[in-house]
C-alpha cells in the first residue's frame, strides 16, 4: 500500500522577505486525501500551535497591517485543521500584500485540503505568476494533478520543481510516485533513492521504495526498506501491514503474524490486515 507524497506549506521566509528579515524557514505539512493529510498532532505539538496562535493573535491586534503574522496564524490554523479560519487569514494577507506569492501557495494548500481543487489550482498558478522560481508551487500543482490521475502532467510539474530546486526531496518523492503509477518502477526507484539522499527522514519514501522493489521481485530489499520506514514511524499501521505482507511472501510467517497483529492493534478496523492475518494463520 503506497503512502501519498508531500505538499509544502510555507512559513516566514519567502525570498521576497529575505532582504527585510534575513532568514528563510520552510514548514512542511504531511499531505493527505487529495494533497494534504494532517497526522494527529502530539500533545506537545498542539501546545506549540496554541502558544503560537496566542502570540500571533497578539501581534495582529497590536500592529497595523501585519501580514507576516497573519500568514503564520493561517499556518497555525491549517495545522489544527481549522480550514475556514486559515483561508480567512491568507486572504487578509493578500489584501494587505497582493504580491506575496507564499500566501497564494499557502491559500492553495488549504483550499486543496478543503476539497476545493479548482480554486487551489488557481492560487498555485497565481503564485507562479508572482514567483516563477517557487519550486513548492510546481510541486503542489503536480500533487494536485497526480491525485486527479493526470499522471503525465503531474510528472512534468515535478520535473519543473526539480529544475528550480534539485535538492527538493519531496519533489523527488512525488516524481517517483508518478513514475510508479506509470509502471516505470526502475525509474521510480532512482527518484526515491534521490529523495532519501536529500532527506533520509521521509517515511513515505522508504515505504514507496519498498513497494517498487517488491513489485520487481526484490523482496529482501523491499523488507529492508519497510523496516527503515517503521524505524521512523513505529506506530503506522500501513507500514506494519506492508512489512507483514512482504515477510509472509518471503516465508517468515511468525514475524509476519506479529506485524499483522500490530497493525490491527493500532487500527482495529483495518480490514486488509485482518484478512492478511487470517490467511497467514491458515497457511
Amino acid at each position: 500500500m503506497p503512502l501519498i507524497g508531500l505538499a509544502i506549506i510555507v512559513s516566514w521566509g519567502a525570498p521576497e522577505l529575505a532582504a527585510q528579515w534575513h532568514f528563510r524557514k520552510w514548514l512542511a505539512i504531511v499531505p493527505g486525501v487529495a494533497i494534504i493529510i494532517l497526522a494527529v498532532l502530539a500533545r506537545d505539538q498542539i501546545s506549540c500551535w496554541r502558544n503560537n496562535e496566542s502570540l500571533l493573535t497578539h501581534a495582529i491586534n497590536t500592529t497595523s497591517g501585519n501580514w507576516l503574522a497573519r500568514n503564520n496564524l493561517g499556518i497555525a490554523y491549517h495545522g489544527q485543521g481549522r480550514w475556514p479560519e486559515a483561508v480567512a487569514q491568507f486572504e487578509e494577507v493578500l489584501k494587505i500584500s497582493p504580491g506575496y506569492a507564499v500566501a497564494r501557495l499557502n491559500l492553495g494548500n488549504t483550499l486543496s485540503a478543503m476539497g476545493r481543487f479548482f480554486d487551489a489550482e488557481k492560487e498555485y498558478r497565481q503564485a507562479l505568476r508572482l514567483r516563477p522560481d517557487l519550486a513548492e508551487a510546481y510541486n503542489n500543482l503536480g500533487r494536485l494533478y497526480l491525485d486527479q490521475k493526470r499522471t503525465d502532467e503531474a510528472y512534468d510539474w515535478f520535473q519543473q520543481a526539480l529544475q528550480r530546486k534539485p535538492d527538493f526531496a519531496e519533489a523527488h518523492l512525488n516524481a517517483g510516485t508518478a513514475l510508479y503509477e506509470k509502471g516505470r518502477r526502475e525509474e521510480a526507484i532512482v527518484e526515491y533513492e534521490a529523495a532519501i539522499r536529500v532527506n533520509p527522514d521521509l517515511v513515505e519514501t522508504y515505504n514507496n521504495l519498498g513497494n517498487a522493489l517488491d513489485d520487481l521481485g526484490r523482496l529482501p530489499e523491499a523488507v529492508d526498506q519497510y523496516r527503515k520506514a517503521l524505524n521512523l514511524s513505529p506506530n503506522n499501521p500501513v507500514l506494519h501491514f506492508n512489512l507483514a505482507l512482504a515477510l509472509n511472501r518471503g516465508g517468515n510467517k511468525e514475524e509476519s503474524v506479529r506485524h499483522y497483529r500490530e497493525a490491527l492493534r493500532l487500527k482495529p478496523d483495518y480490514a486488509q490486515a485482518r484478512l492478511g492475518l487470517n490467511n497467514a494463520l491458515r497457511e
